[in-house]
Protein backbone atom coordinates (compact mmCIF):
# COMPACT_ATOMS: atom_id res chain seq x y z
CA UNK A 1 0.00 0.00 0.00
CA UNK A 2 2.65 2.43 0.95
CA UNK A 3 4.58 1.46 -2.18
CA UNK A 4 1.79 2.50 -4.39
CA UNK A 5 0.57 6.16 -2.86
CA UNK A 6 5.11 6.76 -3.25
CA UNK A 7 4.65 5.71 -7.08
CA UNK A 8 1.79 7.83 -7.48
CA UNK A 9 3.19 11.04 -6.08
CA UNK A 10 6.46 10.71 -7.87
CA UNK A 11 4.44 10.31 -11.08
CA UNK A 12 2.54 13.74 -10.48
CA UNK A 13 4.92 15.73 -9.16
CA UNK A 14 7.40 14.64 -12.02
CA UNK A 15 4.96 15.96 -14.66
CA UNK A 16 4.63 19.58 -12.34
CA UNK A 17 7.81 20.75 -10.65
CA UNK A 18 11.70 20.47 -10.33
CA UNK A 19 13.13 21.40 -6.81
CA UNK A 20 16.65 21.46 -6.00
CA UNK A 21 17.66 21.23 -2.70
CA UNK A 22 14.67 21.64 -1.27
CA UNK A 23 12.07 19.43 0.46
CA UNK A 24 8.56 18.15 -0.32
CA UNK A 25 6.70 16.21 1.81
CA UNK A 26 3.43 15.10 3.13
CA UNK A 27 3.23 15.47 6.68
CA UNK A 28 1.86 12.47 8.49
CA UNK A 29 3.49 10.36 5.62
CA UNK A 30 6.98 11.16 5.81
CA UNK A 31 8.75 10.99 2.55
CA UNK A 32 11.26 13.80 1.44
CA UNK A 33 12.29 14.71 -1.88
CA UNK A 34 15.80 16.78 -3.13
CA UNK A 35 14.41 16.45 -6.57
CA UNK A 36 11.67 16.69 -8.86
CA UNK A 37 11.11 17.28 -12.12
CA UNK A 38 7.54 18.11 -13.70
CA UNK A 39 6.02 18.05 -17.61
CA UNK A 40 3.21 20.20 -18.08
CA UNK A 41 0.90 18.62 -16.05
CA UNK A 42 -0.33 19.88 -12.68
CA UNK A 43 0.08 18.91 -8.53
CA UNK A 44 -2.45 17.86 -6.59
CA UNK A 45 -1.92 16.76 -3.07
CA UNK A 46 -4.27 15.02 -0.94
CA UNK A 47 -4.69 13.89 2.38
CA UNK A 48 -1.54 16.09 4.34
CA UNK A 49 -0.47 19.22 4.54
CA UNK A 50 1.92 20.74 1.65
CA UNK A 51 4.98 22.12 2.58
CA UNK A 52 8.36 23.75 0.79
CA UNK A 53 11.46 23.78 2.90
CA UNK A 54 15.13 24.46 2.13
CA UNK A 55 17.74 22.05 2.90
CA UNK A 56 18.47 23.34 6.01
CA UNK A 57 14.81 22.22 7.32
CA UNK A 58 13.75 25.54 7.19
CA UNK A 59 9.75 26.11 5.86
CA UNK A 60 9.79 28.37 3.01
CA UNK A 61 6.19 28.04 1.59
CA UNK A 62 2.94 25.57 3.54
CA UNK A 63 -0.87 25.02 2.51
CA UNK A 64 -2.55 23.88 5.64
CA UNK A 65 -4.64 20.42 4.77
CA UNK A 66 -8.28 21.74 6.10
CA UNK A 67 -8.14 25.47 6.06
CA UNK A 68 -6.22 26.07 2.65
CA UNK A 69 -3.86 28.70 4.83
CA UNK A 70 -0.90 29.80 3.22
CA UNK A 71 2.33 30.72 4.17
CA UNK A 72 5.05 32.55 2.45
CA UNK A 73 8.47 33.25 4.31
CA UNK A 74 9.65 35.20 1.23
CA UNK A 75 8.28 37.36 -1.80
CA UNK A 76 5.24 36.66 -3.53
CA UNK A 77 5.11 38.05 -7.26
CA UNK A 78 2.01 38.12 -8.87
CA UNK A 79 1.79 39.21 -12.52
CA UNK A 80 -1.92 38.79 -13.02
CA UNK A 81 -4.73 40.10 -11.14
CA UNK A 82 -5.41 39.14 -7.57
CA UNK A 83 -8.24 37.97 -5.85
CA UNK A 84 -8.73 38.06 -1.91
CA UNK A 85 -12.42 37.29 -1.31
CA UNK A 86 -11.64 37.34 2.34
CA UNK A 87 -9.84 40.70 2.86
CA UNK A 88 -6.11 41.70 3.54
CA UNK A 89 -4.26 41.86 6.76
CA UNK A 90 -0.52 43.13 6.87
CA UNK A 91 1.39 42.52 10.24
CA UNK A 92 -1.27 41.96 11.89
CA UNK A 93 -2.99 45.55 11.87
CA UNK A 94 0.06 47.32 9.78
CA UNK A 95 -2.41 47.20 6.46
CA UNK A 96 -5.53 45.60 6.29
CA UNK A 97 -8.57 45.58 3.74
CA UNK A 98 -11.57 44.70 5.61
CA UNK A 99 -14.01 41.95 3.89
CA UNK A 100 -16.87 42.76 2.05
CA UNK A 101 -16.38 46.37 2.76
CA UNK A 102 -13.57 47.34 1.32
CA UNK A 103 -12.24 49.47 4.21
CA UNK A 104 -7.97 50.43 3.73
CA UNK A 105 -6.69 50.74 6.92
CA UNK A 106 -2.73 51.94 7.30
CA UNK A 107 -0.71 52.01 10.56
CA UNK A 108 1.99 53.50 8.21
CA UNK A 109 2.58 55.92 5.58
CA UNK A 110 0.32 55.76 2.41
CA UNK A 111 2.29 57.40 -0.64
CA UNK A 112 -0.19 58.12 -3.78
CA UNK A 113 1.36 59.05 -6.89
CA UNK A 114 -1.63 59.59 -9.05
CA UNK A 115 -4.70 60.87 -8.56
CA UNK A 116 -7.01 59.95 -5.91
CA UNK A 117 -10.65 60.07 -5.86
CA UNK A 118 -12.52 60.04 -2.22
CA UNK A 119 -16.18 60.19 -2.92
CA UNK A 120 -17.42 60.24 0.51
CA UNK A 121 -14.88 63.27 1.67
CA UNK A 122 -11.86 62.96 4.16
CA UNK A 123 -12.02 62.75 8.26
CA UNK A 124 -8.56 62.96 9.84
CA UNK A 125 -7.73 62.02 13.50
CA UNK A 126 -11.69 62.40 13.86
CA UNK A 127 -12.23 66.27 13.42
CA UNK A 128 -8.44 67.55 13.15
CA UNK A 129 -8.88 67.79 8.90
CA UNK A 130 -12.11 67.18 7.40
CA UNK A 131 -13.54 67.53 3.91
CA UNK A 132 -17.35 67.12 3.42
CA UNK A 133 -18.77 64.72 1.55
CA UNK A 134 -20.14 66.73 -1.33
CA UNK A 135 -20.10 69.96 -0.72
CA UNK A 136 -16.59 69.64 -0.44
CA UNK A 137 -16.36 71.78 2.67
CA UNK A 138 -12.78 71.87 4.55
CA UNK A 139 -12.31 71.98 8.43
CA UNK A 140 -9.10 72.07 10.15
CA UNK A 141 -8.05 72.51 13.75
CA UNK A 142 -4.56 72.72 13.24
CA UNK A 143 -2.64 75.59 11.06
CA UNK A 144 -2.74 75.84 7.41
CA UNK A 145 -0.18 76.96 5.64
CA UNK A 146 -0.01 77.65 2.11
CA UNK A 147 2.89 78.35 -0.16
CA UNK A 148 1.03 79.22 -3.30
CA UNK A 149 -2.04 82.02 -4.51
CA UNK A 150 -5.11 81.19 -2.37
CA UNK A 151 -8.25 82.15 -4.53
CA UNK A 152 -11.07 82.57 -2.03
CA UNK A 153 -14.10 83.68 -3.88
CA UNK A 154 -16.76 83.17 -1.67
CA UNK A 155 -15.24 85.95 1.03
CA UNK A 156 -13.65 84.95 4.21
CA UNK A 157 -15.13 84.87 7.88
CA UNK A 158 -12.76 84.12 11.28
CA UNK A 159 -14.76 83.59 14.21
CA UNK A 160 -17.81 84.24 12.73
CA UNK A 161 -17.54 87.83 12.98
CA UNK A 162 -14.03 88.16 14.21
CA UNK A 163 -12.70 89.13 10.44
CA UNK A 164 -14.15 88.94 7.17
CA UNK A 165 -14.02 90.05 3.37
CA UNK A 166 -17.49 89.96 2.00
CA UNK A 167 -17.78 88.23 -1.34
CA UNK A 168 -18.59 89.68 -4.73
CA UNK A 169 -17.12 93.78 -3.00
CA UNK A 170 -14.57 92.50 -0.76
CA UNK A 171 -14.96 95.09 2.40
CA UNK A 172 -13.19 93.89 5.21
CA UNK A 173 -14.65 93.97 8.25
CA UNK A 174 -12.73 93.07 11.61
CA UNK A 175 -13.42 93.48 15.46
CA UNK A 176 -9.66 93.90 16.33
CA UNK A 177 -7.05 95.68 16.24
CA UNK A 178 -4.82 96.37 13.00
CA UNK A 179 -1.08 96.72 13.78
CA UNK A 180 0.98 97.94 11.31
CA UNK A 181 5.03 97.67 10.98
CA UNK A 182 5.87 97.85 7.48
CA UNK A 183 8.70 100.90 7.05
CA UNK A 184 10.84 101.58 4.33
CA UNK A 185 14.50 100.01 3.72
CA UNK A 186 17.61 101.58 3.73
CA UNK A 187 17.99 104.08 1.10
CA UNK A 188 14.17 103.17 -0.13
CA UNK A 189 10.48 104.74 0.48
CA UNK A 190 7.50 102.87 2.24
CA UNK A 191 3.66 104.08 1.88
CA UNK A 192 2.15 101.78 4.64
CA UNK A 193 -1.16 102.81 3.89
CA UNK A 194 -1.42 104.20 -0.07
CA UNK A 195 -4.93 104.84 -1.55
CA UNK A 196 -5.30 106.00 -5.15
CA UNK A 197 -8.31 106.00 -7.57
CA UNK A 198 -10.22 107.79 -9.17
CA UNK A 199 -13.84 108.58 -8.21
CA UNK A 200 -17.05 108.30 -10.28
CA UNK A 201 -19.30 110.99 -11.44
CA UNK A 202 -21.78 111.57 -8.01
CA UNK A 203 -25.08 113.21 -8.90
CA UNK A 204 -25.50 115.75 -6.81
CA UNK A 205 -27.13 113.52 -3.33
CA UNK A 206 -23.55 111.27 -3.34
CA UNK A 207 -20.99 111.13 -0.59
CA UNK A 208 -17.01 110.11 -0.50
CA UNK A 209 -15.74 109.84 2.85
CA UNK A 210 -12.33 107.59 3.04
CA UNK A 211 -12.46 107.50 6.63
CA UNK A 212 -15.41 107.63 8.42
CA UNK A 213 -15.40 107.26 11.87
CA UNK A 214 -18.41 107.29 14.30
CA UNK A 215 -17.65 106.48 17.96
CA UNK A 216 -21.10 106.65 20.28
CA UNK A 217 -19.44 107.88 23.67
CA UNK A 218 -20.59 106.43 27.31
CA UNK A 219 -21.24 107.69 30.94
CA UNK A 220 -17.25 107.76 32.02
CA UNK A 221 -15.61 107.95 35.47
CA UNK A 222 -12.07 109.08 36.58
CA UNK A 223 -10.14 110.56 34.25
CA UNK A 224 -10.11 109.14 30.52
CA UNK A 225 -8.77 109.99 27.55
CA UNK A 226 -10.98 109.45 23.74
CA UNK A 227 -8.97 110.18 20.16
CA UNK A 228 -9.67 109.61 17.07
CA UNK A 229 -6.21 110.12 16.05
CA UNK A 230 -3.34 109.88 17.65
CA UNK A 231 0.28 111.28 15.71
CA UNK A 232 2.95 110.30 18.43
CA UNK A 233 6.14 112.86 19.12
CA UNK A 234 9.12 112.36 16.69
CA UNK A 235 12.93 113.44 16.89
CA UNK A 236 13.71 116.05 14.31
CA UNK A 237 16.63 115.16 11.84
CA UNK A 238 18.36 118.34 9.98
CA UNK A 239 17.96 116.12 6.86
CA UNK A 240 14.39 115.53 6.82
CA UNK A 241 11.09 117.68 6.68
CA UNK A 242 8.69 116.17 8.99
CA UNK A 243 5.24 116.59 8.41
CA UNK A 244 2.50 114.87 10.46
CA UNK A 245 -0.24 116.34 8.25
CA UNK A 246 0.03 117.40 4.27
CA UNK A 247 -3.14 118.79 2.75
CA UNK A 248 -1.99 119.63 -0.71
CA UNK A 249 -3.71 122.21 -3.28
CA UNK A 250 -7.18 121.73 -4.68
CA UNK A 251 -9.06 121.40 -1.53
CA UNK A 252 -11.86 123.72 -0.19
CA UNK A 253 -11.40 123.54 2.81
CA UNK A 254 -8.05 122.22 4.11
CA UNK A 255 -9.95 121.38 7.64
CA UNK A 256 -13.12 121.98 8.90
CA UNK A 257 -13.57 121.73 13.32
CA UNK A 258 -17.15 122.27 15.03
CA UNK A 259 -14.68 121.67 17.69
CA UNK A 260 -12.20 124.04 19.60
CA UNK A 261 -8.93 123.88 18.11
CA UNK A 262 -6.08 123.86 20.24
CA UNK A 263 -2.70 124.81 18.85
CA UNK A 264 0.03 124.52 21.81
CA UNK A 265 3.27 124.91 19.67
CA UNK A 266 4.45 127.33 16.90
CA UNK A 267 2.48 126.62 13.28
CA UNK A 268 1.55 127.72 9.74
CA UNK A 269 -1.61 128.76 8.96
CA UNK A 270 -2.33 129.89 5.22
CA UNK A 271 1.37 130.31 4.71
CA UNK A 272 1.81 132.22 8.11
CA UNK A 273 3.32 131.38 11.14
CA UNK A 274 0.71 131.01 13.90
CA UNK A 275 1.40 131.07 17.13
CA UNK A 276 -1.59 131.28 20.04
CA UNK A 277 0.69 130.68 22.86
CA UNK A 278 3.23 132.88 21.94
CA UNK A 279 3.79 136.44 24.09
CA UNK A 280 6.17 138.61 24.07
CA UNK A 281 6.29 141.32 26.68
CA UNK A 282 8.04 144.37 25.52
CA UNK A 283 10.14 147.32 28.26
CA UNK A 284 11.58 149.37 26.02
CA UNK A 285 8.36 151.49 24.24
CA UNK A 286 9.34 149.66 20.21
CA UNK A 287 8.41 146.10 18.76
CA UNK A 288 8.75 145.30 15.16
CA UNK A 289 6.57 142.33 14.25
CA UNK A 290 7.15 139.78 11.40
CA UNK A 291 4.49 137.62 9.13
CA UNK A 292 5.89 134.28 10.83
CA UNK A 293 5.21 136.02 14.34
CA UNK A 294 1.30 135.94 13.31
CA UNK A 295 -1.12 134.72 16.63
CA UNK A 296 1.48 136.57 18.95
CA UNK A 297 0.20 138.99 21.92
CA UNK A 298 2.49 141.76 22.47
CA UNK A 299 2.29 143.38 25.88
CA UNK A 300 3.65 146.42 26.57
CA UNK A 301 4.66 147.26 29.97
CA UNK A 302 6.84 150.95 29.51
CA UNK A 303 5.73 152.96 32.04
CA UNK A 304 7.47 156.24 31.18
CA UNK A 305 6.53 156.73 27.43
CA UNK A 306 4.54 155.42 24.50
CA UNK A 307 4.72 152.09 22.58
CA UNK A 308 5.39 151.92 18.99
CA UNK A 309 4.45 148.68 17.32
CA UNK A 310 5.31 148.51 14.25
CA UNK A 311 3.71 145.92 11.35
CA UNK A 312 5.22 145.17 7.88
CA UNK A 313 3.75 147.05 5.11
CA UNK A 314 0.63 145.54 3.32
CA UNK A 315 1.23 142.94 1.10
CA UNK A 316 -0.04 139.82 -0.21
CA UNK A 317 2.07 137.86 2.54
CA UNK A 318 -0.15 139.30 5.31
CA UNK A 319 -3.12 138.21 3.94
CA UNK A 320 -4.68 136.08 7.27
CA UNK A 321 -1.68 137.17 9.58
CA UNK A 322 -2.69 138.59 12.91
CA UNK A 323 -1.76 140.01 16.23
CA UNK A 324 -2.50 141.22 19.31
CA UNK A 325 -1.30 143.90 21.29
CA UNK A 326 -1.77 145.12 25.01
CA UNK A 327 -1.19 148.38 27.31
CA UNK A 328 -0.67 147.80 30.89
CA UNK A 329 0.76 150.98 31.80
CA UNK A 330 -1.08 154.48 31.64
CA UNK A 331 0.72 155.33 28.42
CA UNK A 332 0.05 155.39 24.73
CA UNK A 333 -0.42 152.43 22.83
CA UNK A 334 0.57 153.14 19.03
CA UNK A 335 0.66 150.54 15.95
CA UNK A 336 2.02 151.26 12.65
CA UNK A 337 3.26 150.27 9.34
CA UNK A 338 6.98 149.57 8.15
CA UNK A 339 6.60 152.55 5.90
CA UNK A 340 5.32 156.12 7.00
CA UNK A 341 2.18 157.11 5.43
CA UNK A 342 1.56 154.05 3.97
CA UNK A 343 -2.03 154.47 4.45
CA UNK A 344 -2.30 150.56 5.55
CA UNK A 345 -4.90 150.37 8.03
CA UNK A 346 -9.15 150.57 8.31
CA UNK A 347 -11.21 151.52 11.13
CA UNK A 348 -13.75 152.98 12.25
CA UNK A 349 -14.81 154.63 9.26
CA UNK A 350 -11.51 155.22 8.25
CA UNK A 351 -10.88 153.66 5.11
CA UNK A 352 -7.54 154.25 4.89
CA UNK A 353 -4.89 155.50 7.78
CA UNK A 354 -1.68 155.86 9.00
CA UNK A 355 -1.86 154.69 12.57
CA UNK A 356 -4.44 153.38 15.20
CA UNK A 357 -3.70 153.82 18.98
CA UNK A 358 -5.16 153.48 22.07
CA UNK A 359 -4.61 157.50 23.23
CA UNK A 360 -7.85 158.18 25.83
CA UNK A 361 -7.35 158.91 28.82
CA UNK A 362 -8.17 156.23 31.92
CA UNK A 363 -8.49 153.58 28.52
CA UNK A 364 -5.17 152.90 28.07
CA UNK A 365 -4.40 150.75 31.00
CA UNK A 366 -5.70 146.98 30.25
CA UNK A 367 -6.35 148.43 26.61
CA UNK A 368 -6.04 146.26 23.55
CA UNK A 369 -5.93 145.97 19.48
CA UNK A 370 -6.39 143.21 17.44
CA UNK A 371 -4.89 143.54 14.07
CA UNK A 372 -5.76 141.68 10.99
CA UNK A 373 -3.96 141.41 7.63
CA UNK A 374 -6.88 141.68 5.40
CA UNK A 375 -5.62 142.08 2.26
CA UNK A 376 -2.53 142.93 -0.45
CA UNK A 377 -3.12 146.54 0.91
CA UNK A 378 -4.79 147.18 3.96
CA UNK A 379 -4.77 145.54 8.36
CA UNK A 380 -7.93 145.74 10.10
CA UNK A 381 -7.61 147.26 13.15
CA UNK A 382 -10.47 146.52 15.91
CA UNK A 383 -10.47 147.34 19.79
CA UNK A 384 -10.30 144.54 22.78
CA UNK A 385 -12.89 145.00 25.09
CA UNK A 386 -14.49 149.00 25.88
CA UNK A 387 -11.37 150.79 24.80
CA UNK A 388 -11.62 153.80 22.69
CA UNK A 389 -9.85 153.26 19.26
CA UNK A 390 -8.01 156.03 17.93
CA UNK A 391 -7.74 156.51 13.97
CA UNK A 392 -5.50 158.89 12.68
CA UNK A 393 -7.35 160.67 9.59
CA UNK A 394 -6.61 159.90 5.88
CA UNK A 395 -4.46 162.14 4.23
Amino acid sequence: MMRIRIVTVLVVLAMVLAFSGVSLAQYGRGTTYTSLTTGSGGLTAKGGDFAVKSSGGTTKLSVDDATGNTVIAGTLTLTGAAAFAGGLTCDSTAFTVANTSGNVGTAGTLTVAGVSALNAGITVDTTAFTVADTTGNVGTTGTLTVGGVSALNAGITVDTSAFTVADTTGNVATAGTISQTLTNAAGGSANPYDYTATLGIMNGSDDFTLFDVNITNANHTGSNTVQAVDIAAITGDAEAVETAVNIGAGWDTGITSASPVTISAMTTLKGQALATAAVITNTDGSETLAVTQSGYLVVSTKSDGATTITLPDPSAAIIGVSFEVMQTADQALEVVCTTADSDGFVALGVPTSDKVSLATASEKIGGGIRIVGISATQWAAFAIGSATLTVEAED
